[in-house]
């Protein structure tokens, strides 16, 4: 099953930035982003948003920043930093959804999860390589409906896959981890056993720190109004506990797809606002400058940093 955000009210909580934070960002590159049905890129502080690539989603820079991997009709491709010499990567049998990929640190291989539609529907990560080939299944739940392994996070050196477990674990989602071969491994860091839910892990780019959504008590009155509603940023690394970077506000507002700067200064984020409707936000790791980039209109989601020419 997929996770929807529960949509509520607007956040009352921008922080205005200060000049210097618009040239920090800018040297950072781009984002691209999730608009609609269109890919589209825009300048760090939100000016100058244009169209990238038309029926397109997910955006996934390759770490030299010289490719982006996306969605197209439930296929993985790849296309070119510039839009150009678009490639599909996977054949999607019938009833077959591939989303959600992400590079290999060596750029060789892309993870992703693939959606089967049985009753319920339920989710794997897979690996394939650049030219379609060596298709591996790497996680194998014992539940096959209503289960998901989504939103694969390879480490930087790409010794372990982190990923959102949602199968069969009393209505709660983890982060795990496992080995580009499909091996459990350790995640590296705690992240503490107060939440009642977690998701889209994101990396930092020295490997030093983890982002996520996650759902915590301190959020809700009492219990859970939805799975994956009013779900909070937070950042955590092996030496610090989770601390939260941006909150909800409202009654079922909905923060997602955390994604770090390539000097690891910002995290650009989604940010559920009204039905069928999201913002695109960001915040320095430590939970300061917080700032509005899109006004949600239409929907904006799934942001992702494309570095400068080198």
């Amino acid at each position: 099953m997929r996770i929807v955000l529960i949509v509520g009210t607007v956040a009352t909580v921008l922080a205005t930035a200060a000049c210097g934070s618009s040239r920090a960002t800018d040297a950072n590159g781009k984002i691209l982003f999730g608009r609609s049905t269109d890919l589209y890129a825009m300048n760090a502080d939100g000016s100058q948003a244009r169209l990238f690539l038309r029926n397109a989603g997910y955006p996934a820079v390759s770490r030299d920043g010289q490719w982006v991997a996306f969605v197209r009709d439930s296929a993985i491709w790849i296309v070119r930093r510039d839009g150009t010499a678009p490639r599909q990567i996977t054949t999607r049998p019938r009833r077959i959804h591939d989303l959600e990929p992400a590079w290999s640190a060596d750029g060789r291989t892309i993870f992703f999860s693939r959606r089967k539609e049985p009753e319920g529907g339920y989710e794997s990560i897979f690996s394939v390589s650049l030219d379609g080939r060596d298709l591996r299944r790497l996680t194998f739940s014992d539940v096959e409906w209503d289960c998901a392994e989504m939103e694969p996070a390879p480490f930087p050196d790409g010794r372990i896959v982190a990923y959102t477990d949602y199968c069969d674990r009393g209505a709660t989602a983890s982060i795990l981890a496992i080995s580009p071969s499909g091996r459990d491994r350790d995640l590296g860091l705690d992240l503490g056993d107060n939440f009642w839910s977690e998701y889209a892990p994101a990396w930092s780019p020295d490997g030093a720190s983890l982002a996520f959504a996650a759902e915590h008590p301190d959020e809700y009155g009492n219990a859970p109004i939805d799975l994956g509603s009013r779900l909070a940023i937070y950042v955590a690394s092996s030496t610090k506990p989770p601390h939260a970077v941006a909150r909800p506000s409202g009654t079922a507002d909905g923060l997602r797809d955390p994604a770090w700067s390539p000097d690891g200064t910002w995290i650009a984020l989604t940010r559920a606002t009204g039905t069928k409707a999201s913002e695109l936000w960001l915040v320095h790791p430590d939970g300061t400058g917080l700032r509005q980039l899109t006004d949600g209109t239409p929907a904006d989601s799934n942001p992702e940093w494309l570095p400068p020419v080198q």
